[in-house]
């Protein structure tokens, strides 16, 4: 799935990042630094470069550093998908090291559920449930917080107790992550069309905005703490 204007625009609605830095993927072992600086300036030449890391054979990825924001989305609207140090290249903004990777998503979670979910740990920048190329959700996604004290806040809510988002009994866990190779997930407009349940941003604002996390007196939450407790085991 190429990276789409439709997808920019999403990608900038779920959250306006600080982070310039894009995330280059499927390029030859033997691409260097300055092989690849090369290339994409030729593709992009009013697009600065502050920096450019290449990683050592056989992972064939990088990461460039531009001079703007909005330049990061335009490189990946522009060259993802095309030929760049002869392979076709996947180009996505890439996370900074404030991103959990969080697992076990339940199906009917999309990017602003997600998003909504995790924000009580604190400010959240960007949000993705990974989906396949029929843009069913695969399970898992990224959430990439403002500061990086949200990130251990998260890491031990989870660990501690069920996280439990919309109505599944089954815990989301989480973790550090690496660099994932992703799109902009399941927006609201894929979760219409997957009719998926329109009430879940509901009950994600009243569990997680009134309640807190996982109300102890629910169902849900004992079953989830039955579930984790056999999955610690």
């Amino acid at each position: 799935t190429r990276f789409s204007s439709q997808n920019a625009s999403e990608m900038l609605e779920i959250g306006k990042t600080g982070n310039n830095k894009i995330y280059i993927g499927n390029l030859t072992t033997n691409t260097s630094p300055k092989d690849l600086a090369d290339a994409f300036s030729k593709k992009l030449p009013d697009v600065a470069i502050r920096d450019c890391w290449v990683s050592p054979p056989p992972s064939g990825f990088a990461f460039l550093l531009l001079d703007h924001r909005h330049n990061v989305i335009r490189a990946c609207h522009e060259l993802d998908g095309t030929d760049l140090c002869g392979r076709s290249v996947r180009v996505r903004p890439a996370y900074k090291n404030t991103a959990i990777k969080v697992i076990d998503i339940p199906a009917d979670c999309g990017n602003r559920m997600l998003s909504k979910a995790f924000s009580i740990f604190g400010d959240v920048e960007r949000a993705i449930v990974a989906t396949d190329e029929k843009g069913n959700s695969l399970g898992w996604g990224m959430v990439e917080f403002a500061r990086k004290n949200s990130i251990q806040r998260a890491i031990s809510e989870c660990s501690e107790k069920p996280f439990l988002i919309g109505r599944e009994p089954v815990p989301v866990r989480v973790e550090v992550p690496i660099q994932e190779d992703l799109d902009v997930g399941m927006s609201d407009s894929e979760m219409l069309r997957h009719r998926l349940n329109p009430d879940n941003q509901q009950l994600v604002e009243a569990r997680f905005v009134r309640d807190g996390p996982s109300p102890m007196e629910s169902l849900e939450y004992n079953l989830a703490l039955a579930w984790k407790e056999m999955a610690d085991r």
